[in-house]
């Protein structure tokens, strides 16, 4: 039974149904497919809403974010060593299948799907920036990405 909190600029977006997925650091107990996630505002306070009927967890992967591109591997979990590899530009051959984006336009759509929007709600040019500036000093990145 994971539980997400989203912070009040994800909330529109999780509620209308056009963010489906989340990123988070690995946890101590993996959320797993077929899980049902509850997600919620306002965790630890007073003001805590849910924002939706819990959701079933239909997918996790591993995802590695980078000052200049995204890896989303086939996999729940990378030793540290594995992450080091990875960051440090090899991948270890033969672990597991992988997607790289590259492009703008794939990177953008990336961080537009996990919510990273400006007022204009389609307008998806610069998404990765600003989640660039959201991760901030944390980049890269390794964690999970989970779809519901």
């Amino acid at each position: 039974m994971p539980l997400y909190g989203f912070k009040e600029r994800f909330c529109p977006f999780v509620m209308d149904g056009t963010k489906k997925q989340t990123i988070r650091a690995y946890r101590k107990r993996p959320t797993r497919p077929g899980d049902f996630a509850y997600l919620y505002y306002g965790l630890k306070t007073k003001y805590a809403k849910r924002l939706l009927e819990p959701q079933k967890i239909k997918e996790v992967k591993t995802v590695v974010i980078m000052k200049d591109c995204i890896l989303v591997l086939d996999t729940d979990k990378l030793s540290e060593a594995e992450a080091a590899l990875i960051i440090s530009g090899k991948f270890p051959k033969g672990k597991m299948n992988h997607q790289v984006l590259m492009h703008e336009g794939e990177l953008n759509d990336f961080a537009w799907s996990d919510g990273f929007r400006f007022d204009d709600v389609e307008q998806r040019y610069g998404c990765f920036r600003l989640m660039k500036m959201y991760f901030g000093n944390s980049l890269p990145f390794v964690g999970n990405l989970i779809k519901w």
